[in-house]
């Protein structure tokens, strides 16, 4: 093996190993994974006998790379805010591993790319809804984080959309099911993001947010929202056999699933402590997989 290789081999391996890394923070692979496995959710369910894998890659490559594009906009926005928080302070941006404007048109061109994946893969409508999702997501939802506490229904509106796209993406249109389950996953969130940023209050403050648990001092409110959208995805979930997305046998399941969610929010409501939250937090997290195992189980 010629020298020269042994001795480049690492420093370009570090290298590539660097550059992935900040790809991933800048575009909190996280929150693009859940993003993914919503659409495919939607799109499993909405092609129950003609599975189309290959629509069904296309599907997973368009919306992960607009995913991605809009998370890492939504940190190019807000690099000054999150400078002043602990949790992002050492984000690739406000820590300056990456110029602004590089990420900005990463960014642009990764949203442009996963469209255009989205529109010729599977279909215009999905491509729309991935476009209308990440319009929401960095010119409304965003700036209105400083500015009204309404910011978490307007941010909820953008998780819901990756099952109607993922719908769309496997039959070209939109079905009562599918507008079922955006439902869902958009009253799901409500206690998933009030619980967590409870958690992250105090950091959050310094970034002047306006998000409800950082206003609300005494937590009574926060809570009572959780426990409201806990309460509502009971009903929702007896809703699935009305749609045919899944059986009476799951339904019982998904049901039950919700009443512990209700649970964990009712406790959060008596308590209004950070032990709460923290395991409605957890549990929320849990929630999406559990439905979806007893959906497939049942």
């Amino acid at each position: 093996m010629p020298l020269w290789f042994v001795q480049n081999k690492a420093p370009a391996a570090a290298c590539v190993s660097h550059w992935l890394s900040i790809g991933l923070r800048l575009s909190r692979a996280a929150l693009v994974s859940m993003v993914v496995l919503t659409m495919a959710a939607g799109f499993l369910l909405a092609s129950p006998r003609g599975l189309s894998l290959e629509h069904l890659v296309w599907a997973i490559l368009g919306t992960a790379s607009t995913a991605a594009g809009a998370s890492t906009l939504n940190q190019w926005w807000e690099v000054q805010l999150d400078r002043l928080m602990r949790r992002t302070a050492a984000r690739p941006l406000p820590a300056q591993q990456l110029r602004t404007c590089y990420a900005f048109w990463g960014a642009a061109g990764a949203c442009a790319c996963g469209l255009c994946v989205l529109a010729c893969g599977t279909n215009v409508l999905a491509a729309a809804l991935g476009a209308c999702a990440a319009a929401i997501y960095v010119l409304v939802y965003t700036p209105l984080k400083k500015r009204s506490t309404l910011c978490t229904l307007v941010g909820a509106v953008c998780g819901a959309i990756p099952p109607l796209l993922g719908w769309a993406a496997a039959g070209g249109s939109l079905e009562a099911g599918a507008w079922l389950l955006a439902v869902i996953l958009y009253v799901w969130q409500i206690p998933h993001v009030l619980a967590l940023t409870w958690l992250h209050r105090a950091d959050l403050r310094r970034a002047g947010f306006r998000i409800l648990p950082l206003l609300d001092s005494t937590g009574r409110s926060t809570s009572q929202f959780c426990l409201l959208y806990s309460l509502a995805l009971v009903p929702l979930s007896l809703c699935l056999p009305l749609t045919q997305l899944a059986s009476w046998q799951s339904t019982a399941g998904i049901a039950a699933a919700s009443v512990v969610m209700v649970v964990f929010s009712f406790r959060l409501y008596r308590q209004r402590d950070d032990a709460s939250a923290r395991a409605l937090f957890r549990y929320s997290l849990a929630y999406l997989p559990l439905i979806f195992v007893l959906r497939v189980a049942l």
